[in-house]
């Protein structure tokens, strides 16, 4: 009788230990998984802040060529007033001048 009653108490210890074995390996690979999500988390927040940066070069160039552009536009427009104005005046000085002569 004394060994059916060792045997059950084998059994239970080895079950016993299988069980705490098995809940320190959940344990380890709920480390192991949160550690291979915080190290993606970080990968992931150096590749938004490279995009990011990537972004706001891309913001100054546009905004950059827009002024040169805008800049280009004022330019044209002085330069069509001017030769409007130009024209115009050509006249007006033959006009003047005829008026002094007579």
């Amino acid at each position: 009788m004394w060994s059916a009653i060792d045997a059950l108490d084998d059994s239970n210890s080895k079950s016993t230990n299988d069980v705490s074995e098995s809940v320190e390996c959940c344990e380890e690979d709920e480390l192991s998984d949160v550690e291979s999500l915080r190290k993606l988390v970080k990968m992931e927040r150096q590749r938004a802040n490279v995009a990011c940066r990537e972004l706001e070069k891309e913001r100054t160039a546009a905004e950059s060529a827009a002024e040169g552009a805008m800049a280009l536009i004022l330019r044209l427009q002085n330069e069509k007033k001017f030769s409007r104005n130009g024209c115009q005046s050509i006249p007006e000085n033959d006009q003047k001048q005829e008026r002094d002569e007579k």
